[in-house]
């Protein structure tokens, strides 16, 4: 049976993930997988048929190739065992009709999310904190940011719907891209004391006062 964990919520996917494993999994890092030896973990005969457990992160995600088509070609030829696959954003139509017999499992983001990303205020903040970990709110918050800084320097390479890339035009149009710039600079150094316990505030609490900056 494969099962897929996707969606903008990461948070929840990696959690609902997690709370499926049932016995230590054979892990596989989608980048760095061969077609050797994923045939080899999924197709190989032990003396002993113990049942196991496949977990494969972001596979589906990958550029488009002919080694990504193979990949998923084994995993499809494979579906009796048991294979969870995990993305780290939403599914394209077309590769929820390529896997119509797994069981997918879409985990998004609630709308007080969208609406501190689409108005980067601190009430929209304080509201999105409420129900959601500052780590899920960080990491968008950086991706968003990200997109920004895209749109006033160079919209072309801007990815997305065509709705999608007019909306971030639109609301860069608010900022400076040299403020933008020294905000994303900001939250790297922010992440760097984090990994290395140098904060002396919890994250929420950093990004408190970073917010008031932009």
């Amino acid at each position: 049976m494969i099962t897929i964990f996707h969606g903008d919520n990461f948070v929840l996917s990696r959690r609902a993930l997690n709370q499926n494993l049932t016995q230590t999994p054979e892990r596989f890092d989608a980048q760095n997988l061969t077609e050797e030896a994923l045939i080899q973990a999924l197709e190989s005969n032990p003396l002993f048929k113990i049942p196991k457990l496949f977990v494969m992160e972001n596979l589906l995600s990958l550029p488009r190739s002919k080694l990504k088509e193979s990949l998923i070609k084994i995993v499809l030829n494979n579906a009796g065992q048991n294979i969870l696959l995990w993305e780290k954003k939403s599914l394209t139509p077309a590769v929820k009709k390529q896997f119509a017999r797994a069981a997918v499992k879409e985990f998004k983001l609630p709308a007080a999310l969208f609406n501190f990303l689409d108005a980067l205020t601190l009430k929209n903040f304080h509201q999105a904190l409420i129900n959601n970990p500052a780590e899920l709110i960080f990491y968008l918050l950086h991706r968003r940011i990200s997109q920004l800084i895209q749109a006033l320097d160079d919209p072309a390479s801007l990815k997305g719907a065509p709705w999608q890339i007019a909306k971030l035009k639109n609301q860069a149009k608010d900022y400076q891209l040299d403020h933008l710039v020294d905000f994303h600079q900001k939250l790297l150094t922010l992440d760097e004391q984090l990994k290395t316990s140098q904060s002396l505030l919890p994250l929420s609490g950093c990004l408190d006062l970073l917010l008031i900056e932009l």
